[in-house]
């Protein structure tokens, strides 16, 4: 057993996402012991249908929140996406990796997630 490091808790702006839609995520961080993640950097990646996506890596602010967006392929058969983050914690020089997968059924007709 690995004890957690942060609290990690991931939003988006909606529920479904189809072909070329952005999608924009707030991603919010705080230390298992107590405390913000101030300044921690921010990288993610995402894929679907085993297309890589590039996400511009960010920094949270002095609540512990980061905010990023990315589009969609044009092209999306399978529907089957994940988005992994990963965020560093400056001041405490930890690391530690959220994955939110989404594998959907009835999203295989073209969305994503």
């Amino acid at each position: 057993y690995k004890p957690e490091i942060f609290e990690k808790t991931l939003e988006f702006d909606g529920k479904s996402y189809g072909a070329s839609d952005t999608v924009m995520v707030k991603f919010t961080a705080s230390r298992t012991q107590g405390g913000k993640v101030k300044n921690g950097v921010v990288t993610a990646s995402a894929q679907v249908d085993g297309q890589n996506i590039e996400i511009p890596a960010t920094k949270t602010d002095d609540e512990g929140v980061a905010r990023f967006k990315f589009v969609l392929p044009k092209n999306i058969t399978k529907g089957e996406g994940t988005l992994s983050i990963t965020v560093r914690d400056a001041a405490a020089a930890l690391a530690a990796e959220f994955v939110e997968r989404g594998y959907e059924a009835e999203r295989a007709k073209g969305e994503a997630w």
